[in-house]
C-alpha cells in the first residue's frame, strides 16, 4: 500500500513538473516573440522618422543620403576618431581629427553642399550625443543642436561648414572638459565627505583631512564651500551632534563628548545647545520623559 501511494505521488510530481516546463517554455517563447516584434516595430519607425527630418526639405531622395546596402566608402575611421577626442576632451586634437572627417566626408558625399549639409549634422548629433553620454548638460546641448541645424543650412560652401564644424567640435570639447572637471571636483568633495563621516570621533584638522585626500588644504575648503554651502568644520560639527544625540540615549555627557571627537564637555555642551537649542543633560531628560 505504501509502494503504491508512492508511485501515484511520483506520478502526480511528474506530471506537475511537466507541466510547469512547459508552461515556462511557452511563455519564454511569447516573449522572444514579442521582443522581436518591437525591435522590428522600433526599426520601421526609426527609419519612418529618418526619412521625415533628412528627405522632406531636401531635393534628394532619402536614399542618396542612406543607400539600402551599406556603403563603406564612408569614413567612419575618422568620424569614430573625432568622437574619441570628444569624449576625452582631447582639445589639441581637434582640428586635426575634424578636418580629417570634413575632408573625407566632402570627398564621400562628391563635394553635393546639400548632403553635406546632412552629413554634418548627423556627425554633430552623434558628437553630441558623446558628449551626453559623459555627462554634458542634454538640456543645453539638445538646444544648441537645434541651433546649429539652422546654422547649417546658412552656409553656402563648404569653407564655411567646415569652419562651423571645427568651431562646434572645439565647443563640445570644452563643455566635457568643464564636466569631467566638475565631476573630479564633486568626487574630491565626496571622499572629505566620507573621511568626515569615518573619521568624525578623532582629533581631525584640515590638514589632516587635506593629506587624506590628497588635496591642498585651500583647495579642498573652497571646493566644499562651494558645493555644500557649509564649511569643512561645520559639516563636521553637524555630523558629531547628530551621533551625540544617539550616544546621549544610554552614555553620560562625558563620555559622549570625547567619543564624537570634542575634547572638552563645557564646549561641547556649547556647540550642542547652540545647534539643538537644549544642553545634552535636557536632552537626555527629555528624552526619557518622551520615552
Amino acid at each position: 500500500m505504501l509502494v503504491g501511494d508512492l508511485f501515484q505521488a511520483w506520478e502526480l510530481y511528474y506530471a506537475g513538473s511537466s507541466l510547469t516546463a512547459l508552461s515556462w517554455g511557452w511563455a519564454a517563447f511569447s516573449d522572444i516573440q514579442e521582443t522581436n516584434r518591437r525591435v522590428e516595430q522600433h526599426a520601421r519607425h526609426e527609419k519612418a522618422l529618418a526619412k521625415a527630418q533628412f528627405a522632406s526639405a531636401q531635393q534628394n531622395s532619402f536614399s542618396d543620403y542612406y543607400p539600402t546596402e551599406q556603403d563603406m566608402a564612408y569614413p567612419f575611421r575618422e568620424r569614430d576618431e573625432l568622437v574619441e577626442v570628444v569624449k576625452t576632451a582631447s582639445g589639441g586634437l581637434v582640428d586635426e581629427k575634424a578636418t580629417e572627417l570634413l575632408k573625407a566626408l566632402s570627398i564621400f558625399t562628391h563635394h553635393q553642399l546639400g548632403t553635406m549639409r546632412v552629413r554634418c549634422r548627423e556627425v554633430l548629433f552623434t558628437l553630441v550625443d558623446t558628449a551626453i553620454f559623459v555627462g554634458a548638460d542634454a538640456k543645453e546641448l539638445i538646444a544648441t543642436l537645434e541651433s546649429i541645424g539652422k546654422t547649417i543650412e546658412q552656409c553656402h560652401d563648404e569653407g564655411s561648414l567646415h569652419r562651423l564644424m571645427i568651431n562646434e567640435c572645439h565647443q563640445l570639447v570644452d563643455r566635457v572638459a568643464n564636466c569631467s572637471n566638475q565631476n573630479r571636483d564633486l568626487q574630491l568633495v565626496e571622499q572629505v565627505k566620507e573621511c568626515l563621516r569615518t573619521e568624525y570621533y578623532k582629533d581631525l584638522s584640515i590638514n589632516d583631512i587635506a593629506s587624506h585626500v590628497g588635496a591642498s588644504r585651500s583647495h579642498i575648503m573652497r571646493l566644499f564651500k562651494e558645493h555644500t554651502e557649509q564649511t569643512i568644520n561645520q559639516y563636521l560639527t553637524d555630523i558629531r551632534i547628530a551621533k551625540a544625540k544617539q550616544l546621549l540615549l544610554s552614555r553620560s555627557v562625558t563620555e559622549t563628548t570625547f567619543e564624537v571627537g570634542f575634547n572638552n564637555t563645557t564646549y561641547f555642551s556649547t556647540v550642542f545647545k547652540k545647534l539643538t537649542g537644549l544642553t545634552p543633560r535636557q536632552y537626555q531628560q527629555q528624552a526619557k520623559q518622551s520615552a
